[in-house]
């Protein structure tokens, strides 16, 4: 939760760069679960509503964040053909270059 409030002006002028056609802001990153999801499908490229929820927890927070992570256009929501109505999450471009300056943050702060 804390790694946002370590940006530097370089990380910072990138995301309001990338913010500059929606409603991106850090305090929207800064919310629990928010990371997680990013950092998830970075490393898995679509994932079922189930799957993120394992990773977040609480079902309303992962709706939650799921509807505002797609509202700042970060990521795709895809209502799957089959009988379940299965939902799938992917990163969209944007979401991609967040995903990856997220992930630059975190290993500079940790040097892992």
């Amino acid at each position: 939760m804390y790694l946002i409030h370590f940006l530097n002006i370089s990380i910072n002028t990138e995301l309001a760069i990338i913010s500059e056609r929606g409603s991106l802001n850090l305090e929207l990153l800064e919310r629990k679960g928010m990371l997680k999801i990013l950092k998830a499908l970075a490393e898995k490229p679509e994932m079922k509503f189930t799957e993120i929820r394992r990773i977040v927890g609480s079902p309303t927070s992962t709706s939650r964040c799921l509807q505002d992570l797609v509202k700042a256009g970060l990521l795709k929501k895809e209502i799957l053909p089959d009988r379940y109505r299965s939902v799938e999450y992917s990163l969209t471009q944007r979401g991609i270059k967040v995903a990856k300056l997220v992930k630059e943050l975190e290993t500079a702060i940790t040097g892992e």
